[in-house]
């Protein structure tokens, strides 16, 4: 053996470097622990929205049913009850109409029609009066009672004239004779 040669010390690592290494390892297992609790946590969610997925899954033929035998229900109820409901406030209009028109107000046609929101309708009738003054003044009357109506939606008129081609009264006759109509619109009840 050679003497010369002396032994050689053990190599020493810096301090430094060993707590690094120590530092490295605990994140890394801080890491690992931190992850699979999110992992974890993301099963659990997973799972229990399987769970509720499958009880679902098991009423949804149910639930489908119902909501079939719901919409059902409300068209029949719609259907059953829109003759009704138009009817009703056809009649009502016509019993206020026959209330509101005057002796000197002769109504000729009514009519009546439903619409989606409610009810339309066209009245034409005539006027009775000794002049013109005296039957626009009755008409005037007249339609401002129609507006007065509690379902009345909207209302127009055309203007109240003679009819064409028709003689004017007698020189004896004290009579004027003037045509109307008016359109509308009422709201069911």
């Amino acid at each position: 053996m050679n003497k010369n040669k002396q032994p050689e010390p053990p190599k020493r690592y810096p301090k430094g470097l060993a707590i690094s290494a120590a530092i490295i390892v605990a994140i890394l297992i801080g890491s690992t622990v931190y992850f699979q609790n999110i992992k974890g946590s993301y099963e659990k969610k997973i799972e229990n929205t399987r769970e509720t997925y499958i009880s679902l899954s098991k009423n949804a033929d149910a639930i489908e049913e119902t909501k079939r035998l719901r919409a059902d229900f409300y068209k029949q109820r719609h259907y059953l009850d829109f003759p009704l409901e138009y009817s009703f406030t056809a009649a009502d209009f016509v019993r206020e109409l026959g209330l509101t028109a005057a002796a000197a107000i002769e109504l000729l046609e009514v009519d009546i029609d439903p619409v989606i929101q409610g009810l339309t309708f066209s009245l034409k009738g005539q006027i009775k009066a000794g002049d013109n003054i005296e039957a626009r003044s009755k008409f005037r009357e007249f339609y401002q009672a129609l507006r007065q109506f509690e379902n009345m939606l909207h209302i127009d008129s055309s203007r109240v004239n003679a009819k064409p081609g028709e003689k004017k009264p007698a020189p004896g006759e004290k009579q004027v004779r003037l045509y109307f109509t008016i359109d509308g619109e009422l709201e069911t009840w």
